[in-house]
């Protein structure tokens, strides 16, 4: 018995200790000293209210993310953006201007030749047709995204 509370105390460290809060987030964000290392820093503090349904706070942070964006330029961090960008507009029911950042982020990837970002925006684009009631496409998205990483 005292073995197995030494393995559940452990074990569950493993997770407490592993995980990264917003408020550490936040501290990396303010030690940043370049654009760059600014955008990376806040779309993954983006991504972290997303995942944590705060659509709001995750839309703050990725219009940050925008405007530095427009300083340092960057397609990668650039396509990271629009396909955020694309599951909040998913989220808060804006299909349309999700599908219209998803294919935003489908020419950014094709230019980069990236096939797990290609298959990220193709599934994104196939879930806001979808969401529109346009089945048909929605499919060819899927296998598209299917067929860059499957």
């Amino acid at each position: 018995m005292k073995l197995y509370y030494s393995f559940l105390i452990i074990f569950s460290s493993v997770f407490v200790f592993s995980q990264e809060t917003i408020s550490d987030k936040k501290k990396a964000f303010d030690k940043c000293t370049t654009g760059n290392c600014k955008i990376t820093r806040s779309i993954a503090i983006s991504e972290y209210y997303l995942e944590l349904d705060k659509i709001e706070a995750s839309q703050k942070w990725l219009n940050y993310s925008k405007k530095l964006l427009i300083k340092y330029p960057n397609d990668n961090q650039q396509y990271c953006v629009n396909s955020l960008q694309s599951e909040l507009f998913y989220y808060s029911g804006l299909y349309q201007f999700g599908l219209h950042e998803a294919q935003k982020a489908i020419k950014l990837a094709k230019e980069s030749k990236d096939s797990l970002h290609l298959s990220n925006a193709f599934l994104i684009e196939g879930i806001n047709w979808y969401e529109m009631g346009k089945i048909a496409k929605a499919e060819a998205s899927y296998h598209k995204a299917k067929k860059y990483f499957p």
